[in-house]
């Protein structure tokens, strides 16, 4: 009987050998997915918003470049001012009517 327990727990123990690092790498991972500050959800909202930040970057940049185009354009000459003036801020010259057509959607 008791060599028959003996065998059963040799045989046991064969399996359960490295049971202990399976648990510490178990826990570590269980730890850094979900529990870390820095966890695995955490880094890929981190990346998105990364990503996003980086969009507007470009976009913000490319602003930018059409603004100082803009600005070089304006101080070429007078016409370019005056055509400026009226586009965009719908100035006009004495005795003058300025109709505005807008394009339906």
């Amino acid at each position: 009987m008791f060599q028959k327990i003996w065998l059963n727990l040799r045989k046991w123990s064969k399996h359960t050998k490295h049971i202990k690092y399976w648990l510490v790498a178990g826990t570590f991972l269980i730890i850094m997915c979900f529990v870390d500050e820095n966890n695995f959800f955490r880094r890929i909202s981190n990346q998105r918003e990364i990503q996003n930040l980086e969009d507007q970057i470009e976009s913000y940049d490319k602003n930018i470049n059409d603004n100082r185009m803009k600005i070089n354009e304006l101080q070429t000459g007078n016409a370019n001012l005056e055509k400026f003036a009226r586009e965009e801020h719908l100035m006009k010259r004495p005795n003058e009517d300025i109709f505005i057509i807008k394009e339906k959607d």
